[in-house]
């Protein structure tokens, strides 16, 4: 009888751990002080949990986070062998990280840090449009809906995205045979535009664009305003709050941007039934949840297909085209999203508008080449 119960008991062991499920960690990279960092690991385990809770799955997935504010964080990562892939708001500080890690998938969800892709690198990926991708939306909006035909162009020398931004709005200028007469950098700490805008002024030009800090903005466009310099003013998405506005004064009024969400996360409706839950559990919001649940379920299906390690996920994600929360999330070679939805708003009346375009508008854009 005794034989008969040890069998029995090393039969049930045998049968448990072949039914035993390998575990995987996805990791955010981000420091835990920080209330969009908390947020975003946050989002990370509630999309963990959902895939967790869902049926024949082959493996259990787990959360992790890694403190960048706390030495040896690096080491922590490298010792993690069960780390399928990284997410994070990637920046400069990050980058000698970077450069050394070249199997799993590092996957930044901003728009920022041009440089996170500059390389090519195959295991490198963005989720949310660039800083880059949306001056160029915001130039074939200017050029296709607005009607201008006429711009100027500045920016600060103050980082790489603000360069990398000016080039594209001029590479779509350039693509629709609009004359780049006029694009010049201005020093971090400049805010007196004086002679510029008497130049911007002598050669008409209809539109300001202006890449850089949201307070050099502001003065920009409140001097565009005092000198009577251009019919509008463009910039980048920090210009679409108050702290613009009061600055900007009447400047502000006809300024126009792009940005990555509509009025709220709760604008992209397939994303709403995730938020339900997760706010059964969680607190906070920020812009960037919906793309770094998209990069999550992408990440999650590879795990699904079998792809578990390294390089070999990275290779498999830049195959697929995932149909997301924000659209289809596909890349280009270089590790950038191929096409992302943008979101048009106009200021008007001291107040941000969302311009939601008719059919006809759609149509004019389209033609934009």
């Amino acid at each position: 009888m005794r034989k008969k119960l040890v069998l029995a008991l090393v039969f049930a062991f045998i049968a448990a751990n072949s039914f035993a499920k390998e575990v995987y960690h996805i990791g955010f990279l981000g420091n835990t002080g920080n209330a969009v960092n908390r947020v975003l690991f946050d989002t990370l385990r509630a999309a963990v949990s959902e895939y967790n809770e869902g049926e024949d799955k082959p493996a259990v997935v787990e959360a992790v986070i890694f403190d960048d504010e706390q030495e040896g964080w690096e080491k922590e990562i490298r010792n993690d062998k069960k780390l399928a892939g990284l997410f994070s708001v990637f920046s400069e500080k990050h980058e000698e990280y970077i450069k050394k890690e070249a199997k799993i998938p590092l996957v930044t969800v901003a728009d920022t840090y041009q440089g996170f892709t500059a390389a090519g690198e195959k295991n490198r990926f963005r989720v949310s449009p660039s800083q880059e991708y949306m001056a160029d939306a915001l130039c074939a909006f200017g050029i296709g809906v607005l009607k201008r035909g006429s711009f100027a162009i500045i920016y600060s020398d103050s980082s790489p995205d603000y360069k990398a931004a000016a080039e594209a709005f001029a590479s779509r200028m350039r693509a629709n045979r609009i004359t780049v007469d006029y694009i010049r950098d201005v020093e971090e700490s400049r805010r007196d535009f004086t002679n510029l805008l008497l130049r911007i002024r002598d050669l008409k030009k209809q539109v300001i664009y202006f890449a850089g800090p949201p307070d050099a903005a502001a003065g920009l466009a409140r001097m565009s305003r005092e000198m009577n310099v251009g019919a509008m003013f463009m910039g980048m998405n920090t210009i679409g709050n108050r702290a613009f506005i009061r600055r900007a004064k009447t400047g502000a009024n006809q300024s126009a941007f792009v940005d990555m969400i509509p009025q709220s996360v709760y604008g992209f409706s397939r994303f709403r039934p995730f938020l339900k839950r997760y706010h059964e559990e969680y607190r906070g919001e920020n812009n960037y949840m919906p793309f770094l649940y998209d990069g999550v379920r992408l990440m999650l299906a590879g795990i699904d297909a079998g792809e578990t390690r390294g390089r070999a996920l990275s290779d498999w994600m830049r195959t697929q085209r995932h149909a997301g929360v924000t659209g289809t999330v596909n890349f280009r070679e270089n590790g950038e999203r191929a096409v992302s939805q943008v979101f048009h708003y106009i200021i008007a009346r001291n107040e941000v508008m969302f311009r939601r375009l008719s059919q006809q508008e759609n149509s004019d854009l389209k033609r934009v080449k």
